[in-house]
């Protein structure tokens, strides 16, 4: 198992980093449309803990499976 990912260069669109969701999935949303985050340019990498205190927490599972995250 390698300890590091490596990612292309995302030259159409823009990359972004969060941590510590903790299933606040409306949250997230919020704040992904307030930069106009665009599903098919741009990637949000999630650095912390995607799950556990939000009520939303299956919702915050279910984004490891975009693409874009």
């Amino acid at each position: 198992m390698e300890l590091i990912t490596k990612h292309e260069e995302n030259t159409s669109g823009r990359d972004f980093f969060v941590g510590d969701i903790h299933g606040q999935y409306g949250l997230l949303r919020e704040a992904m449309a307030r930069v106009a985050f665009d599903t098919r340019r741009d990637r949000l990498f999630s650095v912390g803990n995607l799950v556990d205190r939000g009520s939303a927490s299956f919702e915050c599972l279910s984004l490891a499976f975009e693409p874009w995250f």
